[in-house]
């Protein structure tokens, strides 16, 4: 595999010659960074509103929590894709490349059940939510849709997880 495939993606110039799923990840990927410099600029902001004395920005606290979550979960299936999770290969080191690749085809498997094992849970869930008007305390916002929209993701990563299961099988890529 040519070396600039291996590296984790770095610009928009580098995501062109990606395959189409890879691309989408890139796009949620940023989406979640984005979300998370939002969420850094809006703590920052309500930290130092409470330290001059004005009170922090009201429901501060819920809207971390929830787009912290789904930011998680948007950036999850861009590490999948990329092979950026952390890789233990302390049994497999001195085994026959096919057969790493078959055991880490394997584990992707097992990871795409997880993601969708969470992914039916979320769903569940922000659907009982929805159907209860269950809301953040201080805003009233709904939590349902972000538990739908996590689902969403979640089903996003267990693709990714099987696309690349294929790949270390099919394509003898890592």
């Amino acid at each position: 595999m040519p070396a600039s495939q291996q590296e984790p993606v770095r610009n928009a110039a580098a995501a062109r010659g990606r395959p189409t799923e890879v691309r989408i990840s890139i796009g949620l990927a940023l989406g979640g960074g984005a979300a998370l410099v939002a969420l850094s600029a809006l703590v920052t902001l309500s930290v130092l509103l409470r330290w001059l004395g004005e009170g922090g920005i009201p429901g501060d606290f819920e809207t971390v929590e929830m787009l912290t979550a789904l930011a998680a979960f948007a950036m999850l299936p861009l590490c999948q894709q990329t092979r950026g999770n952390v890789i233990v290969d302390t049994l497999s080191r001195n085994w026959p490349p096919r057969a790493v690749r078959l055991v880490d085809a394997l584990w992707d498997v097992l990871y795409a059940a997880v993601a969708l094992i969470i992914a039916w849970g979320a769903w569940q869930g922000g659907r009982d939510a929805l159907a209860n008007g269950t809301a953040t305390m201080v805003l009233g916002l709904p939590v349902g849709w972000a538990m739908i929209a996590a689902a969403g993701l979640a089903v996003w990563l267990a693709i990714g997880a099987v696309v690349s299961a294929l790949r270390l099988v099919f394509e003898g890529r890592s």
